[in-house]
């Protein structure tokens, strides 16, 4: 990602993974994928606890580690979506 300090601009290798939980779409941080969630229960908002907030940071860091494929039609839509971003 190139940076531009107004002087001078500076290649930089950057990978900050940020998962963002909002009630609509964030402004501040653009999205690759927006997967919206549905309660299938009515609930109150849950609180969870550390225990549970540190299982899904492991499973988001597994996730984040594993092995996958994207299938060459879906690459298709992939660069479509990043040349409409684009304009």
């Amino acid at each position: 990602m190139e940076y531009d300090f107004e002087f001078y601009k500076m290649e930089m290798l950057a990978d900050v993974p940020i998962l963002v939980f909002s009630m609509a779409k964030s402004r501040l941080f653009p999205a690759d994928v927006v997967v919206p969630l549905r309660s299938t229960r009515e609930s109150s908002l849950v609180q969870p606890d550390e225990q549970l907030l540190l299982r899904w940071r492991m499973y988001l860091g597994q996730a984040r580690l594993a092995n996958h494929m994207i299938d060459p039609s879906m690459q298709k839509v992939g660069r479509s979506l990043m040349n409409t971003r684009r304009m």
